[in-house]
């Protein structure tokens, strides 16, 4: 009489890989949630870079960046930012302007 059994071993495997993926998930979710202690001197620019084209885009005007796309869906080119000054390129942020970024977080992160 055939007798149908269960293969514990290929349910084993299962459990084992979901129990793998499971731990790199909650793995990963903590590593993105923790931000790293000290960011690095290539990270810096990007963030300022960033926050002021977010800031200038606030006003309305599309055309922080040269590289930036107007409303029509053309480059904005030469029509960039009238006579505000966005920083568009990291050679456009100074170290002043680094380490004002830096003492800044370090003085919102406390002790």
């Amino acid at each position: 009489m055939w007798h149908w059994q269960r293969r514990p071993a290929l349910s084993d495997k299962r459990h084992l890989l979901i129990a793998v993926f499971a731990a790199a998930f909650v793995g990963w979710g903590q590593a993105a949630a923790a931000p790293s202690a000290q960011p690095s001197d290539a990270e810096v620019p990007q963030t300022i870079i960033q926050q002021s084209i977010v800031d200038y885009k606030a006003t309305g005007d599309p055309c922080a960046c040269p590289y930036d796309v107007a409303r029509n869906g053309s480059i904005c080119g030469r029509r960039t930012a009238g006579g505000a000054a966005p920083l568009c390129y990291p050679q456009d942020v100074s170290t002043g302007m680094v380490q004002d970024w830096r003492a800044q977080r370090q003085r919102f992160a406390g002790p």
